[in-house]
């Protein structure tokens, strides 16, 4: 049978953990292989290969943009700390410091994957 599973403590929650009985009875296919993605899978050795891989991207998006746009999306992270971990229906045990940098460098990340992946991108 499933977990029982309390309600989100916020109405902002939008980003569960697989429960535990579904992921139990195929962890293979709820475990990532290739990239951590978010708070839940930071620091898994397995995934830290990746790691340079994203911040080359993270370089790549920073100079794509304008300074101030740069600045706009670093002070964005900042100030909406709070209601991004909000966005986690699990308490994500990370500094401040730490999840800012996991929410930054996989927001950026995918903006530069996404855009290499765009037809018309040099």
């Amino acid at each position: 049978m499933l977990d029982k599973r309390e309600p989100p403590k916020y109405s902002e929650c939008c980003i569960y953990r697989v429960p535990y009985a579904i992921r139990k009875s195929n962890e293979d296919s709820f475990t990532p292989k290739v990239v951590s993605i978010g708070p839940f899978h930071y620091r898994h050795t397995r995934l830290k290969n990746m790691e340079k891989y994203k911040l080359e991207y993270v370089k790549y998006f920073s100079e794509r943009v304008s300074k101030s746009s740069w600045d706009g999306l670093i002070n964005s992270v900042e100030e909406d700390e709070p209601s991004v971990r909000r966005c986690y229906s699990d308490t994500v045990e990370l500094s401040s410091k730490d999840f800012k940098k996991v929410i930054l460098m996989d927001s950026c990340f995918l903006f530069e994957l996404f855009l290499r992946n765009h037809r018309g991108w040099p």
